[in-house]
């Protein structure tokens, strides 16, 4: 049924780039193969990238962030590489909360991730900080991410879920950066 709406409208499915996924209670159980009208079967698969992100075989809506994280160790890497020896500590944290944050939250917001996911991501950037400090200590670390004004991933991302807006003056709605939702976040005592 489709392939004949795709065919209308003179487009094509990629066999190669065509997979299935089942998400929901029954995930586990195996289905039929599919096959189009000229003999080819879509395979079945526990794990598929859409737009960055790699969606997993589950009973709910689940994202793997494993990827994120290699691609954000990556990156970090790369920015140690070069700079580490002759940069400062304020200037490497910048450059990381710059380039390296959004490879880590890619589209994360759009996901509904555990607490448990949001504490990896968490410590992710915590072995960041172990690296670039030399310190295994995580009071430490916690201390010098207080300093250094960095926030912890969970409240990132809350920020990125919620799209905090704030009314000012009844009327005018404006989006805030993610400093200023921190001062908010902590003047409502919100805990995460």
């Amino acid at each position: 049924m489709c392939e004949i709406e795709l065919n209308f409208l003179d487009t094509a499915i990629n066999y190669s780039k065509t997979c299935c996924m089942r998400i929901g209670p029954r995930c586990a159980i195996s289905c039929a193969n599919i096959s189009t009208r000229d003999g080819r079967t879509l395979s079945w698969v526990s794990e598929l990238r859409y737009l960055g992100i790699l969606i997993v075989k589950s009973r709910n809506f689940k994202c793997s962030l494993s990827n994120a994280k290699c691609n954000f160790y990556r990156a970090v890497n790369g920015i140690f590489s070069r700079i580490i020896n002759f940069a400062s500590e304020e200037v490497i944290i910048e450059l990381i909360t710059r380039k390296c944050m959004p490879i880590l939250l890619y589209s994360l917001e759009s996901c509904q991730l555990s607490n448990g996911d949001l504490h990896s991501l968490d410590f992710t950037y915590n072995r960041m900080c172990m690296k670039l400090f030399k310190s295994s200590n995580i009071e430490l670390i916690k201390e010098y991410r207080g300093y250094s004004l960095i926030l912890k991933v969970v409240l990132i991302f809350l920020v990125l879920q919620i799209k905090i807006n704030i009314v000012i003056r009844d009327f005018w709605i404006c989006k805030v950066d993610i400093f200023v939702a921190f001062i908010v976040i902590e003047t409502l005592h919100v805990t995460v």
